[in-house]
C-alpha cells in the first residue's frame, strides 16, 4: 500500500475512537512502571480502552505491571503472557477479537514477526491488529543525534520501523494494510513542546513521515 501523506492523528484518542464497542485484546497493557503515574492522571492507554469498549483484556510480559493493574483495575482482567506466542496460550487459544491493539510494544519484541504471525488467529474474519511503533524517521530523533552525538533511543528496543517495513512485515504474515498514519508525542514538558514546534516544518514537508511515530491497521488478507 503506497500513500502519498500519513496522516497525523493523536494516538490514544483516535484508538480509543477506532475500538469503540468492540472487544479488545490490548498487548503491552502495563506501561510499566508508569503505571500508576499514568492511571492517576488519566493518560495510560489501557483505562481509556476499558471506558469505551464491550470488553477489553489486558495482556503484559511484565508480572509486576500486570500486579499493579490488577490491584488499581480489580474489576478487569489481566494476562502476564508472552506477545510473540500469544495465540498458543491457553487463555486465548480459541478466542477471537475484533481488535488487537499493540501500542508501542512491538519494537521491544526478540522476534516481531512471531508476533504478528500467532495474533492473526486470534482475529476474527474482519478482526483488524492495530500497531504503533517509533518511526524510523523521526524529526526528533535525527536532530537530537545530530546536535548531541548520541541515539535518542529506549534501552528496551531492539528496532526500528518505517511505513514500508511495516508493510513488508504484514503482508510476510498474512496481512494487509488497511491505514497508516503518523503522530507526535504529545506530553506537556517544555521541552517536548519545543522540540514539536522546532520538528513541524519537517513533519509537514515530509507529508507526516518525519512525525515520532507510525500507527498503522491490519487487517487478513484475502
Amino acid at each position: 500500500m503506497k500513500t502519498r501523506s500519513l496522516p497525523l492523528i493523536e494516538k490514544n484518542p483516535w484508538i480509543a475512537n477506532r475500538v469503540r464497542g468492540a472487544n479488545v485484546l490490548h498487548v503491552g497493557c502495563t506501561d510499566w512502571p508508569l503505571t500508576g503515574d499514568r492511571l492517576e492522571r488519566g493518560e495510560l492507554l489501557h483505562s481509556e480502552l476499558c471506558k469505551v469498549t464491550a470488553r477489553c483484556v489486558g495482556v503484559d510480559l511484565d508480572s509486576e505491571g500486570i500486579a499493579k493493574l490488577r490491584e488499581l483495575m480489580p474489576a478487569h482482567e489481566f494476562h502476564v503472557e508472552n506477545a510473540e506466542t500469544l495465540g498458543e496460550a491457553s487463555s486465548f487459544v480459541g478466542t477471537q477479537w475484533d481488535f488487537i491493539v499493540a501500542g508501542d510494544v512491538v519494537e521491544h519484541m526478540n522476534n516481531p514477526g512471531l508476533f504478528f504471525d500467532s495474533v492473526r488467529k486470534l482475529l476474527t474474519p474482519d478482526g483488524t491488529l492495530i500497531v504503533t511503533v517509533p518511526s524510523a524517521f523521526s524529526a526528533k530523533r535525527f536532530f537530537w543525534l545530530l546536535f548531541t552525538g548520541q541515539e535518542q533511543v529506549h534501552p528496551d528496543h531492539t528496532g526500528y520501523f518505517s511505513e514500508s517495513t511495516l508493510i513488508r512485515i504484514g503482508e510476510r504474515n498474512g496481512y494487509k494494510v488497511s491505514a497508516i498514519y503518523g503522530f507526535q508525542w504529545l506530553n506537556p514538558t517544555l521541552k517536548n513542546r519545543i522540540a514539536n514546534m522546532m520538528s513541524a516544518p519537517f513533519v509537514w514537508f515530509s507529508r507526516g513521515r518525519c512525525a515520532d511515530e507510525v500507527a498503522v491497521e491490519f487487517r487478513k488478507s484475502a
